[in-house]
């Protein structure tokens, strides 16, 4: 994790190599809410329900990009 200002970026990859030649890739991006319940029923159908994140006392949903229409997944947490 490298923090910018208030942002925060996070590389997420494998702790071992896989052996797969595949180019690495960009999943997307993550965003916080002060009011995660608020935000997931605002995209209805088209979020997940909100649960506990790896951070311990987070919560984490995550849009269905498809449907929305958005080139990256966006996950959105607390």
């Amino acid at each position: 994790m490298i923090r910018a200002g208030e942002a925060i970026l996070e590389l997420v990859g494998p702790l071992d190599a896989t052996g797969d030649d595949s180019p690495a890739w960009f999943w997307g991006l993550a965003l916080t809410s002060s009011d995660l319940d608020a935000t997931a029923a605002s995209f209805g159908d088209a979020c997940s329900r909100p649960r506990p994140a790896v951070q311990p006392g987070r919560r984490i949903a995550t849009l269905d990009a498809r449907r929305l229409g958005l080139g990256v997944g966006i996950a959105v947490m607390s």
